[in-house]
Parts: structure tokens; sequence; C-alpha cells
């Protein structure tokens, strides 16, 4: 029964080899431009300046999750957040593969894990994400954040909206 599953598998993987390249291709686009632009911004933008009289490219090394929530004051803290991006991710992977499986999109799954990834190799090198793009207006100003960030949220509105269409096709 096992060879049997195996040779399935295989067989699913070589029929959908363009499936797979172009999640590939997404998931390492992803990765090396939000590496890029954290190397950029990290040259560039250490005093803040003005791209906007909206915008402004300023780096900030978030140590918590989203909008600096649940920031760690200890090594116990850090690898608490660490294990529970982790967990997270390991469902995500997890329900993308079950969506592939199934011959769905599974581009917006894709699009989380790098920016989880990407963010994920900030937490270990830097001790904290780097966030670069400030956006505010008057006083209003919205947390500082990265293209990772960025992959992540359309990832989220991708998945969301595939969830949508399959449950009104069927």
């Amino acid at each position: 029964m096992k060879e049997k599953r195996c040779a399935i598998w295989r067989h699913w993987i070589v029929v959908n080899w363009r499936y797979w390249c172009g999640s590939v291709l997404l998931l390492v686009g992803v990765i090396a431009l939000d590496r890029l632009t954290k190397w950029w911004a990290l040259r560039t933008c250490m005093v803040p300046r003005a791209v906007f009289s909206w915008l402004s490219c300023s780096v900030a090394f978030n140590t918590g999750s989203m909008a600096s929530l649940f920031c760690p004051q200890s090594a116990v803290g850090f690898w608490l957040l660490v294990l529970g991006i982790l967990i997270v991710l390991t469902f995500v992977i997890g329900w993308m593969v079950s969506r592939a499986r199934k011959g769905q999109s599974i581009g917006g799954y894709v699009a989380i894990i790098a920016g989880s990834l990407s963010n994920l190799f900030d937490r270990f090198w830097y001790k904290g994400v780097i966030d670069f793009i400030d956006v505010h207006y008057g006083g209003w100003h919205y947390p500082t954040f990265n293209l990772a960030d960025i992959a992540i949220v359309c990832g989220v509105v991708w998945v969301l909206f595939d969830e949508y269409r399959v449950q009104i096709s069927s």
C-alpha cells in the first residue's frame, strides 16, 4: 500500500511540474526581493528618509510579531515566539499540501510561507525583523513594515479569495 501511495505521489509531482515550478519561483522570488530590499534599507535608511509626504524609509528592528505585538523580553520569550511561528507555518504547509493534492491553487500559501521564512531569517540573524516602509499622514501613523509583511497579507487575501471561489463553485 505504501509503495502505491509513493508511486501516486511521484506521478502527481511529475505531471504537475509546471504547478510546482511556479510555486518555487514565487517562493524564491518573494524571499529574494525581501532580502534585497532589507539589505538596501540597512544601507540607505538607517537615518529616516522621506520618499513622499506620506511615505518614509526608516529602519526599525521589530522583536515582536505584527505591529510589535508580543515583544519577548527574554531568550525564553524569543524561543516561544519562534516556536509559535513554526507551529503556524506547519499548519499553513499542511493546508497547502492538502490543496495541492486536490489540484487547487496554492499561491497564497506559498506567499505566506515565503514572507514568514524571510522574517524568521531576520529573527535569527538580526534578533528582530527589519521593517523599513513607514506610511503616515498628518497625525496618523501606520506600523512600519517590509515586503515580507506585504507578501503575507497578500497571501492571506489570496487564500481567502480562493476559498470563496471554491465555496461558490461547490
